[in-house]
């Protein structure tokens, strides 16, 4: 026996909850076509430099959305934005 005692991190400590009235197809539409097609391919190349980096382009506009989608990428949710970006008319 070594010994050892691992400690684990509280991970609901670190959880952002997104914003559910900020985070829907409905506000992503307000958004415009060529950031939602950017951001769609952002997503699906799984480029989270640049997923936030268009992200941090609208939070002067709507920072509710830009926390809940920010929330999204950095819980790796790709898919889940993808359905939202789909549902906002977003599929180019």
């Amino acid at each position: 026996h070594l010994g050892v005692c691992f400690v684990y991190e509280d991970r609901e400590a670190g959880i952002v909850v997104p914003d559910a009235g900020a985070l829907s197809a409905a506000a992503l539409a307000t958004q415009p076509a060529g950031w939602l097609a950017e951001l769609r391919a952002a997503t699906i190349k799984a480029d989270m430099n640049r997923m936030l980096t268009l992200v941090n382009q609208v939070r002067g506009q709507d920072a509710a959305l830009a926390d809940a989608l920010e929330g999204l990428i950095h819980s790796f949710e790709y898919k889940r934005i993808l359905t939202l970006i789909e549902e906002a008319g977003g599929v180019m």
